[in-house]
């Protein structure tokens, strides 16, 4: 007898709305951040369609999803970018006295 894999738990849901009059659709895609530290990204109707890790030995702590493109903080101060199919692009330092050491010293509001 197998049991269930138990559900992941979600801390933040981030959603972004992408009208698109000229087509009349609207594309919408949920970033969910899980308790590990992992987001889970859905295009609609509650299914999972892909999930994106950060690196070995750090977390992700806060998403943020606009038009062009989505951010992605991890514990360490850099920030990951993905401008599509839950595939990280690029990665973001902060340079001089914006860079932080620590995940509690950044706010994002």
């Amino acid at each position: 007898v197998s049991t269930p894999a138990a559900c992941p738990l979600y801390v933040l849901l981030v959603l972004r709305l992408d009208p698109q009059p000229q087509r009349h659709v609207c594309s919408n895609t949920s970033y969910l951040l899980r308790e590990d530290g992992v987001v889970d990204r859905t295009k609609g109707y509650g299914t999972i369609h892909s999930t994106m890790y950060p690196p070995s030995g750090v977390r992700y702590v806060q998403v943020s999803a606009g038009r062009q493109a989505t951010y992605l903080l991890r514990s360490d101060g850099l920030v990951d970018r993905s401008t599509g199919y839950g595939k990280v692009h690029s990665t973001i330092q902060a340079s001089g006295s914006l860079m932080r050491t620590r995940s509690e010293d950044c706010i994002i509001s």
